[in-house]
């Protein structure tokens, strides 16, 4: 407790970088083992933590193996030849090399230099240069003047999301069924690259789903039945509002969402999902039925109305 700062270096993706590609791996918790015992160690001295790496790296995907001497697995030595069209010069005093000049290193991730790993180094692609930075802290821990940071992934990322709710106006032809089509986010354009700028936005800050919801949902949280409920958990149970804005989007989206689509609709961070999710389920599991399931494999959240209306003696459904 007398160090004001700890640092920790884990490898792990290094590591497994230098492997064969046999096996993926999802980073988290659970595969990162130290990482769990550093959460929980910063979590019991109420300790900030950051996390932050020294470099990125491209995952394979079938890129292309050109030999060249005095090279890495995404960089050679400027000495060995000219730029091609897919490298770039890096030149300066934080660039080291064995002849002391500059070198060259792979802009694209459609190419490597060395044998085919899991995942490679070196190179000047956005996912190679740009480190990614968090900040977590306990809710009553936020360091002075510091806001927290909702989720903010762009509509694209999760494809599950998108292939469940984009549809093509044109196909909406009465009697028949609308044709789901792939999004231009998802359509490389001809470089192969994707169009990420364009689609990052986050919704306005004024859009909120409250507005939208059913009937239902303000029968259920004026019902007798959920009151009760409220009082039962009174230390963890949701604000009315809260409440509402989680089951309208549900209800808007045919009941079933992805966990990183519902954090980004409530225009929370995604750490916080979580605890609104078990406070929610504590409110309306009647009985240990999954009215709200959480589904972790998966990483959907599901709420079935039908179950919902007869454990809360709802009225029959609305006409929508």
């Amino acid at each position: 407790m007398e160090r004001r700062i700890v640092g920790v270096v884990v490898n792990a993706v290094d590591d497994h970088l230098a492997k064969g590609d046999q096996v993926r791996v999802t980073w988290g918790l659970d595969t990162i083992g130290p990482l769990r015992a550093l959460v929980e160690c910063a979590r019991q001295a109420g300790r900030a933590l950051v996390l932050l790496s020294d470099h990125g790296h491209v995952v394979d995907r079938g890129a292309e193996y050109r030999r060249h001497e005095m090279a890495g697995a995404r960089w050679r030595s400027a000495a060995a030849g000219a730029p091609s069209a897919e490298e770039v010069v890096l030149r300066g005093p934080r660039v080291v090399s064995a002849d002391g000049g500059p070198i060259l290193g792979l802009w694209s991730e459609r190419l490597r230099y060395s044998g085919k790993h899991n995942g490679y180094h070196g190179g000047a692609s956005p996912q190679e240069m740009v480190v990614p930075a968090a900040v977590f802290t306990l809710a009553d821990a936020q360091p002075k003047g510091w806001d927290e940071v909702r989720a903010a992934v762009p509509s694209w990322w999760d494809r599950r999301e998108i292939a469940a709710t984009v549809v093509d106006p044109a196909k909406l032809v009465a009697g028949t069924q609308a044709v789901v089509v792939p999004p231009a986010a998802l359509v490389p354009d001809k470089k192969g690259q994707f169009d990420l700028l364009a689609r990052t936005q986050s919704p306005p800050a004024s859009a909120s789903p409250v507005a939208a919801g059913p009937t239902w949902i303000g029968a259920l949280l004026t019902c007798a039945t959920y009151r009760a409920q409220q009082e039962r958990h009174s230390r963890i149970a949701l604000p009315d509002e809260r409440m509402r804005e989680l089951l309208a989007v549900l209800d808007a989206r045919g009941g079933k969402l992805t966990q990183v689509a519902l954090a980004r609709s409530l225009r929370i961070p995604s750490v916080r999902l979580p605890g609104i999710l078990a406070a929610a389920r504590r409110l309306l599991n009647l009985d240990g039925y999954d009215v709200l399931a959480v589904d972790t494999e998966s990483e959907t959240v599901e709420i079935n109305l039908a179950l919902l209306r007869t454990q809360f003696g709802l009225d029959a459904p609305e006409a929508r």
